[in-house]
């Protein structure tokens, strides 16, 4: 799963999202807030890049680990976003 991953790195396949310094992928970025590895490039899909940005803005100024979600809650709903 590596390998295809940066694989699809080095192909352009992804969609890099840089923000307060960092530049990550989708997958990147749900790691780094320990939540589903599909979140953000599911969010990018259905809502769009800029919804993407403004959720991980939410996660980065109040992160997921403090939070509680309901089995079918997305966390556009947990952070008040409308999407």
């Amino acid at each position: 799963m590596l390998e295809l991953e940066e694989n699809s790195r080095k192909a352009g396949l992804v969609t890099w999202i840089e923000l307060n310094g960092k530049n990550m992928t989708g997958r990147q970025w749900a790691d780094y807030f320990n939540i589903g590895t599909n979140v953000i490039n599911t969010a990018i899909r259905k809502h769009g890049l800029n919804k993407a940005k403004e959720l991980i803005l939410a996660m980065l100024k109040d992160p997921p680990s403090t939070k509680q979600r309901k089995a079918n809650q997305t966390w556009f709903s947990v952070y008040g976003i409308q999407a």
